[in-house]
């Protein structure tokens, strides 16, 4: 049994309770920024997969093409937490967003209307 083996479904369900977390990113100069995102993870038993219904905005996109990791934390009042390192792909064809779990692409169908309909595809 592999470590993620325990760690990626536990990893889910308090991904999944805390429900947001704060997600890093370095854009081109080195600078840090952080904002807040609500992905929706899928373990498959073997890869921990987040989905984000998100804009891609001019800031986001400078930055994932410098480079295209993110670091991300949940946290509660109770002082739970769980962290992530993961590599991003954007997702802009509707075909290949198709490919996420049913709950992201109901977000993504609703958001469509307010200009959302990028995905982006966070894998451990």
């Amino acid at each position: 049994m592999d470590d993620l083996d325990i760690t990626g479904p536990a990893f889910v369900g308090m991904a999944h309770r805390i429900v947001w977390c704060t997600v890093a990113t370095v854009e081109p100069e080195g600078g840090l920024r952080t904002r807040i995102l609500h992905p929706i993870w899928e373990w498959d038993g073997q890869r921990l997969t987040g989905w984000v219904a998100t804009g891609k905005t001019p800031v986001k996109t400078r930055a994932l093409a410098a480079d295209p990791r993110v670091s991300l934390t949940y946290w509660d009042p109770t002082q739970d937490t769980c962290s992530a390192d993961c590599r991003v792909e954007w997702i802009d064809a509707a075909e290949r967003a198709a490919a996420a779990c049913d709950e992201v692409q109901t977000v993504a169908v609703a958001l469509r209307g307010n200009g959302f309909v990028v995905m982006g595809r966070l894998e451990l």
